[in-house]
């Protein structure tokens, strides 16, 4: 018999997918583990709201804080992938605000939606 092998989730934007006995099979499996990137100001992660549970480990960022990209943000962009790949790319977490750690272009936000700062 072979041993279990670990799985880890990483999800971007994910909107509640189970209710409280899925959390409990979930957690039940000490081999299985989920992190779920929510930016904020994306409505999706929060629904649907009735019945439905987190299992994942929040990572929180906020792509409002990047200086590349167009303030306040739409519904559009705070939950497009791109815009969410650029967080994880600059935050930092806390009060030590955003700096693009990670060498990604920045254009790669406009690829679906009008998401860079006009120069």
């Amino acid at each position: 018999m072979k041993p279990p092998c670990l799985v880890t989730a990483m999800v971007f934007a994910s909107p509640h997918v189970g209710d409280r006995f899925f959390r409990s099979a979930f957690c039940s499996s000490p081999d299985l583990r989920a992190l779920h990137v929510k930016n904020a100001g994306d409505i999706v992660p929060a629904y649907p709201q009735l019945g439905y549970v987190d299992v994942a480990v929040p990572l929180p960022i906020d792509t409002g804080r990047s200086p590349y990209l167009q303030q306040p943000g739409t519904v559009g962009t705070r939950h497009n992938l791109e815009c969410y790949l650029h967080g994880v790319a600059g935050e930092q977490g806390g009060a030590r605000g955003f700096k693009l750690e990670v060498d990604r272009d920045v254009a790669l936000v406009n690829k679906s939606d009008d998401a860079l700062k006009d120069e």
